[in-house]
């Protein structure tokens, strides 16, 4: 048998089952009601009885009275929360087991004659819980590995995630979910961390794409110089080391008619990944596009068509900044009769009011699912990096934030859009895109390590 208690501020408060050898009190819990079925919580009651002189019993009473009370009382320090916890150390033959549930809220009742029960040293109270509908285990360490392994190493970190993809970077990594602990979805840790160079913590744009099967591969980053100029578009490449795969494509028209400025036609294999799921294409321009009245909008055409199958909305290109986030369509279209895995072309027109000569400098274009996308901001600060120094984004906590070598935490970003999960039975493919603090500046050189935690969840135990 495993003990139960009531646990508060990592502490556990009060024993509820009589199994620990320090409670004196409490000699027995049982569950009279069964958990209802479904939905995000469950309604429990547990009968307890105490036994004991009338001091004692009246000590435990207000205790447990006082934890359940607690849980109805706003602003609370953040995650002063209540658990239930089934917890046993463990030892050198018998594993540890720490499993434990939110309690959302909850009151004391005494049963049998009430007070006048405690003049004989006993006591029946009753707990009635609402709680969580699943059970916790303390963060863990996810299978992580990189793009393209065969099987899923476990790595800790993954190593040298950079902001761009060619023949000697990656910005992709995996998450296995065939081999995690529990029965539920789980939400992921990122810890990143950077050892490699004094870039700090900038803006980060993290997506995640869950894959069938073990593919363990992404698609959808796309280098200027392999996309295809529209009718009336010169394309011109350029070198700079600066830019991924040392080179960047000027894309030159003229007048202010709508037009198709460049295209790309995913292989069979690249749809099959994508799925027909909303993708949201990221451009990093080589130079930032200084003109105020430049339009674009993202069309999917049946291949060799020129009729669109799919068209987003018309966005202004925002001025002086090198990050640019199109909208978003489906790669492919799921439209009826249409085959999910034909091939398409995706193509980014554009239009400029006043006409004349113009020129976007595009370094990539990164075909991103629109479906699982965090956003991580710089609020303007420089925390040191290296070695035990990360910046934390925890769907465990539902926070983000930034962590010294000693463990002090300090709120130096945001986050925006859901938490990552890690699915039982599914592995999942994350990108990366980081650009200094305001997006003015993107360099490609930095490379960072990602540490990647989940919190185990079950229904039942």
């Amino acid at each position: 048998m495993v003990p139960l208690y009531l646990y508060f501020q990592s502490s556990n408060m009060v024993n509820l089952d009589g199994l620990d050898p320090a409670e004196t009190v409490i000699q027995s819990c049982r569950l009279v009601s069964k958990p209802s079925s479904g939905g995000e919580t469950v309604d429990e009651l547990l009968e307890l009885a105490l036994e004991g002189a009338a001091g004692d019993i009246a000590a435990r009473v207000t205790i447990l009275s006082q934890l359940l009370e607690l849980t109805a009382v706003p602003g609370l320090p953040a995650r002063d929360w209540l658990y239930l916890r089934y917890y046993d150390p463990g030892s050198e033959t018998v594993p540890a087991f720490d499993w434990k549930s939110r309690i959302l809220g909850g009151r004391l009742e005494l049963g049998g004659n009430g007070l006048a029960d405690r003049e004989a040293e006993s006591q029946l109270v009753r707990l009635h819980l609402t709680r969580l509908n699943y059970w916790a285990a303390p963060a863990t360490l996810a299978t992580a590995f990189e793009a393209g392994d065969e099987e899923p190493y476990g790595r800790d970190p993954v190593d040298d995630i950079s902001s761009h993809q060619d023949a000697g970077h990656t910005n992709s990594f995996g998450i296995c979910g065939h081999n995690m602990i529990g029965d539920l979805p789980a939400p992921v840790e990122l810890r990143i961390e950077n050892v490699r160079s004094g870039d700090t913590y900038g803006n980060f744009t993290l997506s995640q794409r869950i894959v069938k099967g073990t593919g363990r591969t992404d698609c959808g980053f796309v280098e200027a110089e392999d996309l295809s100029a529209g009718a009336g578009v010169t394309q011109a490449i350029s070198s700079d080391p600066t830019c991924s795969n040392g080179q960047f494509a000027s894309f030159n028209w003229s007048g202010s008619a709508e037009m198709t400025l460049c295209s790309w036609t995913p292989a069979e294999g690249e749809l099959s990944i994508m799925d027909g799921k909303v993708h949201r294409p990221i451009l990093r321009l080589q130079a930032a596009c200084t003109y105020t009245d430049l339009w674009a909008c993202v069309r999917v055409f049946a291949y060799g068509s020129s009729q669109a199958v799919q068209e987003s909305l018309w966005m202004l290109i925002p001025a002086n900044t090198l990050y640019v986030e199109l909208p978003a369509v489906n790669i492919p279209p799921a439209l009826s009769g249409f085959d999910s895995y034909r091939s398409v072309t995706v193509a980014l027109c554009v239009k400029r009011s006043s006409g004349g000569s113009s020129s976007l400098a595009v370094d990539f274009v990164q075909f991103t699912p629109a479906e699982h996308v965090r956003r991580i901001t710089s609020l303007g600060l420089s925390p040191a990096v290296g070695r035990g120094k990360y910046l934390v984004d925890s769907g465990i906590e539902q926070a983000t934030w930034y962590q010294d070598a000693a463990g002090a935490r300090e709120t130096t970003h945001v986050g925006l859009g859901e938490y990552f999960q890690v699915i039982p039975g599914y592995d999942s493919m994350v990108r990366v895109l980081h650009r200094a603090p305001g997006d003015a500046a993107w360099p490609v050189t930095p490379l960072f390590d990602f540490h990647v935690y989940y919190e185990p969840r079950r229904r039942t135990l």
